[in-house]
């Protein structure tokens, strides 16, 4: 009977000393504990949210840039090949899947005027209103670098070779990505223009005729597209010097090549027959 009893107290013991150790593992924070916790998660969002607020302003104006300088190529492009009005404008960058509502992401009122020949693109909230350049006007704000690179890089050592394309696999593309990393112009942004370069030789003297334009790559073979054509003349020390009373726009036409016999690549045709330069 006393084993009985000793039994019985043991068993209870037991139990209550695993409830005890269960009550221990289950304790709940202090309200001093939780009063430390909010103040540090107060100390952490007062650091964070700020920083995270610009990270997306950043982000916003940097898109809207983007998308107006896309909208500002496109109003560039369709008001050379087929005449575009400010009244048309808005439906057809919807058309092309750029409503004007949906450029700034901040939501930013964008406006399009047309002044000649030349558009700007503006939001209400970015950059004070003031024009994105498209990549192909800056490339054309730098027309200079450009050729200075194409001979730097490719004409100077290779003195039969006539033509060079932005597309060619062997040197074009290098030199297009190179250029636009000298001029600052985002990454994302680097293949929305393209650029032919010709030499030909002239009273025992070359001259090197440029074509800078939008990119081929969302066109067909037999597109025609706008490009602006300067000319540079050999100076005394042979390197290219520009003659600005030469520059013209006009269209040429979009065909294919092949490179080394095996690479189809797009360029554009601005040879005699094919270029059709502007009154």
């Amino acid at each position: 009977m006393l084993h009985l009893k000793q039994d019985i107290f043991s068993q209870v013991s037991e139990r209550r000393e695993i409830v005890m150790r269960r009550r221990k593992r289950t304790r709940g924070f202090t309200l001093v504990e939780l009063i430390i916790v909010i103040a540090i998660l107060a100390i952490l969002a007062a650091i964070l949210i700020p920083g995270l607020i610009g990270y997306i302003s950043t982000a916003q104006e940097s898109t809207c840039l983007a998308n107006r300088a896309t909208a500002k190529r496109l109003l560039l492009s369709e008001t050379a090949l087929h005449g575009l009005d400010e009244t048309e404008a808005a439906q057809f960058l919807s058309q092309n899947s750029l409503p004007p509502g949906k450029i700034c992401p901040a939501g930013g009122t964008v406006s399009l005027k047309k002044d000649g020949d030349t558009w700007t693109v503006s939001c209400s909230i970015h950059q004070n209103g003031n024009t994105a350049k498209s990549t192909v006007e800056i490339v054309n704000d730098h027309v200079q670098d450009l050729m200075d690179k194409a001979f730097a890089d490719y004409f100077k050592d290779r003195p039969s070779s006539k033509e060079l394309d932005s597309t060619g696999t062997n040197f074009g593309t290098a030199i297009r990505r190179d250029l636009a990393e000298l001029l600052n112009i985002p990454q994302d942004q680097a293949d929305q223009y393209d650029f032919r370069v010709y030499r030909q030789t002239v009273n025992g003297k070359n001259e090197y005729y440029v074509y800078v334009f939008d990119s081929l790559g969302n066109h067909s073979s037999g597109d025609r597209i706008a490009a602006t054509r300067y000319v540079f003349r050999s100076g005394a020390d042979g390197s290219p010097v520009l003659d600005d009373s030469a520059t013209a726009t006009g269209t040429g036409q979009v065909a294919t090549k092949l490179i080394d016999n095996k690479d189809e690549v797009k360029y554009l045709n601005t040879s005699e027959a094919f270029w059709q330069q502007d009154p």
